[in-house]
Parts: structure tokens; C-alpha cells; sequence
């Protein structure tokens, strides 16, 4: 009810509808609203009392509604204060976290690079020596150098580390420099990842920092529990949705899917289950956005689905 007596003075609050009430927001509205209540409730008592005793209560009908007008405004006032720093909060972690995986991203960049400038340095030593067989002739050694530094030279430039490029189709940096670092790790880790995008994607209908957390959890797990045959991840723009699908080989036939999401539960050891309830805390806030969790022949899979009509 206070939200629509909200409205009214042009406080935007439309967003508590989709993101899930802390619980001091949660008692600012309902002590606003147990006293709009009791306003409605004895107004018409007095009116009542009024009629049957033939008693004049006009004046104290407009101290009532004078008071519960300034209570009404100091409630609209917490609440737009509360939710500003709730606002506040959310924006100076997504700093950090961009800040962390820009600065993750920057280290990986400059591995790229430092590993590209060490190629062209031996690339360029190379040249010199096949130069020099050219120039005396010398066809065994133009075959020994093909055959044991040219021929698999290629590989250099054609392994996981630099098949990252496949995120250029990611148009949020935030998220492109998240994916970079995770699945980094993944391969420092010597976790096979595979990775399928293939069109330019920005995310929608969902907030940046809630959308990054849940990538997060669910890429850690992936790598936590993935088996040899890696990491499998898809995000793609179809049907009127957006689909993120995160999958792992593991070393179980079948995850109890049962309890995965409950605080403290995880297949991976006791204590170790709070990311996966904290999608399910997150997702609650989204009725637009719907996880899908699959375990069968070895191999788990997340799909989480976002519509965007």
C-alpha cells in the first residue's frame, strides 16, 4: 500500500519489485504500512464515535491526519536513504570487482604479449640461421631447422591461452575481463576449456553486478569439480533469450542435484555450498531470469536463461 502513496511524490522505487528487500527495508515498509492500517482503521472510529455521541472530533481527525502526513514523510525518507546506500554499496563493489579483474586482465595481456615478444625474438634468430643454410646451401640443415623449430612454431600462436580471443564478441568489459581471468585460471590449472560465443552479445534485463556474481560462482564450481575432458562455455542470444550454459565433465556418473543449492551443501566437501545458495538468493530477485541445473553421464551443466522481451 505505501508504495502506491509513493508514487505520488515521484520517488522512483519501481526497482523494489525485482530486486529482494534487506531486511531494514523490509521493516521500514512494514511499519509504514501497519500505520497506514491503523490511520484507515481509526479515522472511521472516530467518525463513528463522533455520529453516536454527538461529539465534535474534527480537530483531533486533523492532528491524526497531520501526523501520520508527517510520519508518512519520514518514512518515504528512510526508505529512499536506505535504498540509496543499498545503491551505494552495490555500485563501489562492482568497482572493486571491475577493478580486480581489469587488473587480472592487464597481468594476462601482458603475458600475452611478453609470450608473442619472446616468439619473435627466437622467430627472428631463426630466420637468420635458415639464412645462412640458404646462403651456403646447406640442405640438411634448412630440413633440420624446418622440421624441429619451423614446423611446430605454429603451435605457439595457436594454443588455449591465445583462443581467449573468442571473447571479443562479449560487448560488457566487465564481463569480458571476468571470463578472461576465470577461464585463465582454469588453464594455469591445465583445465581444458573450450569456449563458444559467437555473436556479439551485451547482457540484458538483469543488473551487471548480480549477472557477474553469478558467473563467477558458477565457473568456479565448474572448475573446482571439472574432470579431465574440462570446461565447456556458451552464451548466445536466441528465441528471445539470453543463454549462459557453463558445463564440466566430473568424476561421478550423477550429482545429487537435491540439496546443491541449501547453504553449507556442496558435492565438493561440507561447508563449501554458499555460492550455489547464493544464486538461488539472487535468482529470487529475477522471475525474468531461470537456472537450469542438469547431472548426467559424468558431465554437469548449468544453463541460465535470461528472457529479454
Amino acid at each position: 500500500m505505501v508504495l502506491l502513496l509513493i508514487q505520488a511524490f515521484n520517488y522512483d522505487f519501481s526497482h523494489l519489485r525485482k530486486k529482494k528487500l534487506n531486511q531494514r527495508t523490509r521493516m521500514i515498509i512494514s511499519i509504514a504500512n501497519f500505520s497506514m492500517i491503523l490511520y484507515f482503521i481509526t479515522i472511521p472510529m472516530i467518525d463513528f464515535i463522533e455520529e453516536v455521541e454527538n461529539i465534535n472530533f474534527t480537530h483531533y481527525q486533523e492532528m491524526i491526519t497531520a501526523i501520520y502526513f508527517l510520519l508518512f514523510i519520514c518514512f518515504v525518507n528512510l526508505l529512499d536513504r536506505n535504498l540509496r546506500q543499498e545503491l551505494q554499496k552495490q555500485v563501489v563493489l562492482q568497482k572493486e570487482l571491475q577493478l580486480q579483474n581489469m587488473a587480472r586482465y592487464s597481468k594476462q595481456i601482458e603475458g600475452l604479449y611478453q609470450n608473442i615478444r619472446s616468439f619473435r625474438h627466437d622467430y627472428a634468430n631463426i630466420l637468420t640461421s635458415l639464412k645462412i643454410a640458404i646462403d651456403c646451401k646447406d640442405i640438411e640443415m634448412i630440413s633440420s631447422i624446418y622440421h624441429k623449430v619451423l614446423k611446430d612454431s605454429g603451435k605457439v600462436l595457436k594454443g588455449e591461452k591465445f583462443n581467449l580471443a573468442r571473447l571479443r564478441n562479449i560487448n560488457d568489459l566487465p564481463l569480458k575481463s571476468l571470463l578472461f581471468v576465470k577461464l585463465s585460471e582454469a588453464q594455469r590449472l591445465s583445465i581444458p576449456v573450450s569456449i563458444e560465443i559467437g555473436e556479439p552479445i551485451s547482457i540484458k534485463n538483469i543488473e551487471l553486478i548480480d549477472f557477474l556474481t553469478l558467473v563467477s560462482i558458477l565457473i568456479d564450481n565448474a572448475i573446482e569439480g571439472a574432470a579431465e575432458s574440462g570446461i565447456v562455455l556458451c552464451f548466445f542470444e536466441q528465441f528471445g533469450k539470453q543463454t549462459l550454459i557453463v558445463q564440466n565433465d566430473t568424476f561421478e556418473k550423477q550429482i545429487n542435484l537435491s540439496t546443491i543449492f541449501e547453504r553449507g551443501v556442496s558435492s565438493k566437501g561440507n561447508n563449501r555450498g554458499v555460492g550455489l545458495s547464493n544464486v538461488r538468493e539472487i535468482l529470487e530477485s529475477y522471475p525474468t531470469v531461470t537456472l537450469k541445473t542438469v547431472s548426467d553421464q559424468f558431465v554437469f551443466k548449468q544453463i541460465l536463461e535470461i528472457e529479454i522481451l
